[in-house]
């Protein structure tokens, strides 16, 4: 069975474009969270993601679903890389930090 969404029409900013410019903006929103490891750099793309959003007109019912789906995908994701310790082979042989915190405590003893 083949489901369609009703497109609305939005008074947003993003949606004063044409639809092109969404791909290519979008695209390259995407290529730069990609390409960008750095929260320097992530914590402005993640402020616009936000402006995008809220001034889009979609409702909180509308988007709850989407976001507890996120969350807990998050949630999951997170809690394996806990158990399992970070990932796999260390490649590097010096780490690049910002800034290290460490607990002067282990988890497991």
């Amino acid at each position: 069975m083949l489901v369609t969404w009703r497109y609305r029409k939005r008074k947003s900013l993003i949606q004063w474009f044409d639809p092109r410019a969404w791909l290519i903006f979008y695209g390259c929103f995407l290529a730069t969270t990609l390409f960008f490891w750095d929260i320097r750099f992530l914590l402005p793309l993640l402020f616009l993601a936000l402006f995008v959003l809220f001034t889009s007109g979609v409702t909180w019912r509308e988007m709850r679903r989407a976001f507890l789906f996120i969350g807990g995908f998050i949630f999951f994701f997170a809690f394996l890389t806990f158990l399992t310790g970070r990932g796999g082979i260390e490649l590097y042989q010096e780490e690049h930090l910002i800034r290290r915190f460490q607990a002067g405590f282990t988890i497991l003893g």
